[in-house]
């Protein structure tokens, strides 16, 4: 059973492991990237989709997260493809990261959904 580090060494040379590749890191915006291009992105996208409920915002947040993540996972691609040498485990990281990208589709499904139950329902206007 493996149960981690033990040792001060081996607890800080294990705190950075999700920042090797920043795909599963807390940082959404990690050093070196810019944080108010990202910031931009998520403006954009709250202001495109105008959630009005507590989930709708969750998935605004998560797809600007998720937007932001992929671009860096298309980044880590290409330049796993320019280097001599292909890291097959590294690049199935990169392949399970880009297919997360779902939020949108759930937001547009919410909000049809939403939209279908505030309509009202058809009345004919023909005297009987």
């Amino acid at each position: 059973m493996q149960t981690g580090p033990r040792t001060a060494e081996g607890k800080a040379a294990s705190s950075t492991n999700a920042m090797s590749n920043g795909l599963t890191s807390n940082q959404v915006v990690l050093p070196g990237e810019d944080l108010v291009q990202f910031q931009h992105l998520r403006h954009s996208l709250l202001k495109e989709h105008q959630p009005n409920t507590p989930t709708g915002k969750l998935l605004v947040e998560e797809m600007a997260q998720a937007h932001w993540r992929l671009d860096r996972v298309r980044r880590r691609q290409d330049h796993a493809f320019e280097s001599d040498v292909l890291d097959a485990q590294l690049l199935t990281l990169l392949l399970r990261y880009a297919t997360t990208y779902q939020s949108l589709e759930t937001l547009k499904k919410l909000q049809r959904e939403r939209l279908a139950q505030s309509k009202p329902a058809f009345v004919s206007q023909k005297a009987g």
